[in-house]
């Protein structure tokens, strides 16, 4: 089974939390907190986040958490560079391959652009193009079926 942590509007698991503002936005099935995840230890075999770790205030304290209810690999993507108006700014950290080397994680960057968001481009975020890191932690040793599956994840979502 699949955890998605920050899930937001785009659910992507078999089981997809976030913190949740709104109800009309909201499209997972728990709302919690990702410093505190109300799961067992190892109740998941994958734990996928996509541009949640950026918005939290303990991006260090997310990643134990992701990595206690995982049994066998975490995933974690997140901008790199954005271009916004600074009317309004909602990420909290920037990110580069070292912080997650660091922490045990093999990371990448890889190219996204989201022109399709061109028409939000108009309003207080200016999102227009950037690099996106892919981390990825193999808790059972099969680092290259990870990094597989999180690279045609990562295509499919561009599309």
């Amino acid at each position: 089974m699949r955890l998605d942590v920050g899930c937001g509007g785009y659910p992507t698991g078999d089981v997809n939390c976030d913190l949740a503002r709104t109800k009309d936005w909201f499209k997972g099935d728990v709302i919690c907190d990702c410093h505190h995840l109300p799961f067992i230890d190892r109740s998941f075999d994958e734990v996928y986040s996509s541009h949640t770790i950026e918005h939290v205030s303990s991006p260090y304290k997310m990643l134990l958490e992701c990595e206690r209810v995982a049994s066998k690999r975490v995933t974690i993507v997140c901008p790199t560079i954005w271009h916004w108006s600074p009317r309004k700014q909602t990420h909290l950290w920037t990110f580069g391959l070292s912080w997650f080397t660091s922490a045990g994680y093999q990371a990448r960057y890889v190219w996204a652009n989201f022109s399709r968001f061109l028409p939000i481009a108009l309003g207080p975020f200016r999102i227009m193009k950037c690099h996106e890191i892919i981390a990825v932690k193999d808790l059972d040793g099969n680092i290259a079926r990870a990094w597989r599956q999180a690279l045609l994840e990562s295509t499919a979502r561009r599309r």
